[in-house]
């Protein structure tokens, strides 16, 4: 079940980063109430559905969200997990259709800004057109990273890359890049990085031997950082 909560974006961890924290707290007044709100989600929920009119965009607040699409033969294809932080909704712009389908793999919360209004403030606060365009930006660069990190990749380099991506995530969200919980199951994992589960589950396995990470289910412990990034063929650049 979709609950709705007032919104207090003083209290979200995102509100110095968000779309919106360049308006004027009178335009915050003026806005539909369903922007002034946000939802709750549990795992399961739907956001929004393949095929569905796009009329607003939705800021995820917390937790992790799948977006997913059906192959011909009526199986899930994994197109992305999304982070709180980044906004939900923004591929369908173009057609006015959601490609995808935002599944919740957890409790999630999100805050719908409906797209004509959103619209028409980036026309009158700069500062909300340049974060929306930003944002836009990210979201290509995002996919072109994960396409060229991924293909003729093996699989432990494949799962590696998956977890220095979700660990470097995490890290610019002021979150802890070593130690962190899963949200989506290893079936998930697999599904997005085009592996079996068995493929995954060994190289998880793989890695806890090979003292690389401490897995415990879902949790995951980074032991051996620079490891993990020569696994995936990659520097660490981090400071």
């Amino acid at each position: 079940m979709v609950m709705t909560r007032t919104k207090a974006c003083s209290e979200c961890a995102h509100h110095q980063t968000c779309v919106l924290s360049g308006m004027d707290p009178k335009d915050f007044e003026r806005a539909p109430s369903s922007a002034r709100t946000h939802r709750v989600l549990q795992r399961g929920d739907q956001l929004f559905e393949v095929g569905e009119a796009m009329d607003t965009l939705f800021v995820l607040r917390s937790g992790c969200v799948k977006t997913w699409t059906l192959t011909e033969e009526g199986e899930e294809q994994i197109v992305r997990f999304h982070l709180s932080g980044e906004i939900l909704g923004m591929n369908a712009i173009g057609s006015g259709s959601h490609s995808c389908t935002a599944t919740a793999l957890d409790t999630a919360s999100v805050c719908p800004l409906p797209y004509e209004w959103l619209q028409h403030l980036a026309d009158r606060v700069p500062e909300v057109n340049h974060r929306l365009y930003r944002m836009m930006s990210n979201e290509l660069s995002f996919e072109h990273r994960m396409l060229s990190l991924f293909g003729n990749r093996s699989a432990p380099r494949r799962v590696a890359l998956f977890l220095i991506q979700l660990s470097e995530s995490l890290q610019d969200r002021g979150f802890s890049s070593q130690e962190f919980n899963l949200s989506m199951a290893r079936r998930e994992i697999a599904n997005y990085l085009g592996l079996s589960v068995e493929t995954v589950s060994r190289t998880f396995s793989h890695f806890h031997n090979s003292g690389l990470l401490e897995v415990d289910g879902r949790q995951i412990r980074v032991q051996d950082l620079p490891g993990l990034m020569a696994l995936g063929g990659l520097q660490d650049c981090r400071h």
